[in-house]
């Protein structure tokens, strides 16, 4: 499954939202395999009456003892599911503070979000759709009307189960909207599921009982993954490079999207980074040797996925507001817009905005592929990234005094160059 066009396509629909739209200055965005079983026996298979069954919504996996969650799971266990006409699925919360839906189309086209409304006073707010953050439809589904489950997560004043009963047989397909995109063929990808009903009387693959405990199977199979992939993801930190008019960038990755798996690493690469603004290094990029580069203390972020660099406050991403007895939900400007100078004075907010993978044509002014920030005082500088911080996703930039040393001797193949 490919996540990096699931993210591009995300992108493109924001894009699409804001495409010729005037300067905003206030405006915010929305934001992110079950395990075979043996067949059932006939007796189980013919269980007469309808039956109940269960599908988990993702998973959170903490790779560090006594830590909060730093993998999660963008996928539903099981995938794919197979019940009777009158059968009822319930969709239960796995993922922590890590907000999911599930969301049966219907008849209707992906839901575009997020929505721009435009304000009295000329401002224009980013509401997220009502269709993907609050439960829509009833609690039966045929095919034909839009039905979903709206936000669920831990720490949200939301049920944390979704319960639907399937009067009609069919093939249904469900999704997270937060974590899926439908392509330029139109077919969804990413967090994507289905559900398979056939007639009263015919026989299953499996049991509920047996669907339940192959997807803790798969879970703890995700949890291995996830211990086996985290050294080498930390691992991915990338080293200092040169930048403009011969000075030195540090780099840091916003998170990491293993896509074979649809596991996310929720952390910053690295989670700690150290500079010393004003010292002069002597090493090499690429083969040619520069012993003069000067440090400024500059940072560059990039991602893989969806997330913000956000010093100075921690606010929340989405606000809730009650108008005229209707709850709405809108993207906190705080948290989205671009903000600040790209130098740190040692106080104010510094946010990037939007941090996508790929910047595409005709992006909005609250995304970019890239944050640059310097650091021109000593001390300590925490950040976090907005969406994703009550997941544990914060970072810390130390800044050294200047060392006072000389610059580092000359190696001989650079003299003799």
């Amino acid at each position: 499954m490919n996540f990096a066009g699931m993210e591009s396509s995300l992108v493109s629909r924001i894009v699409q939202v804001f495409a010729g739209a005037a300067d905003f200055t206030e405006i915010v965005v929305q934001l992110a395999v079950a395990a075979g079983a043996p067949h059932a026996s006939a007796a189980q298979a013919q269980q007469a009456g309808p039956q109940t069954w269960t599908v988990t919504i993702g998973a959170a996996f903490s790779t560090t003892p006594g830590e909060k969650p730093n993998w999660y799971a963008m996928k539903f266990y099981p995938e794919n599911l197979t019940i009777r006409e009158g059968d009822t699925v319930v969709w239960k919360t796995n993922s922590g503070t890590e907000p999911h839906n599930v969301v049966f189309l219907g008849n209707e086209e992906f839901p575009q979000s997020p929505l721009p409304e435009p304000a009295a006073d000329g401002t224009v707010r980013l509401l997220e759709n009502p269709k993907v953050i609050f439960k829509q439809g009833g609690d039966t589904y045929d095919g034909t009307a839009y039905t979903g489950s709206g936000f669920m997560a831990d720490g949200l004043p939301t049920p944390k189960e979704f319960k639907l009963t399937f009067p009609k047989a069919g093939s249904y397909d469900f999704l997270c909207t937060l974590h899926s995109s439908p392509g330029p063929d139109g077919k969804l990808s990413g967090m994507v599921g289905n559900i398979t009903v056939v007639a009263a009387g015919a026989d299953l693959p499996q049991t509920p009982a047996e669907v339940e405990q192959a997807a803790k199977a798969a879970i703890a199979a995700d949890a291995q993954k996830a211990n086996e992939l985290t050294s080498h993801v930390q691992g991915m930190a990338m080293p200092a490079t040169e930048g403009p008019n011969g000075t030195r960038v540090h780099h840091v990755m916003a998170g990491h999207m293993d896509m074979e798996n649809k596991l996310e690493y929720q952390r910053f690469i690295p989670e700690q980074l150290t500079v010393s603004a004003g010292d002069t290094y002597g090493f090499r990029f690429g083969g040619s040797s520069n012993d003069n580069l000067v440090d400024p203390g500059t940072v560059e972020w990039t991602t893989h996925a969806f997330h913000t660099v956000t010093f100075g406050e921690e606010p929340e991403f989405i606000t809730l507001e009650t108008q005229n007895g209707q709850a709405k939900a809108y993207y906190n400007p705080v948290a989205v817009m671009p903000t600040g100078q790209k130098t740190h004075t040692g106080q104010g907010l510094y946010n990037s905005g939007i941090l996508v993978a790929q910047l595409p044509p005709n992006a909005p002014p609250f995304m970019t592929d890239k944050f640059t920030l310097t650091f021109e005082a000593e001390g300590r500088y925490e950040y976090i990234c907005a969406p994703h911080y009550p997941n544990g996703m914060d970072g810390t930039v130390i800044v050294q005094a200047r060392a006072q040393t000389e610059p580092a001797a000359r190696t001989s193949s650079s003299a003799s160059a």
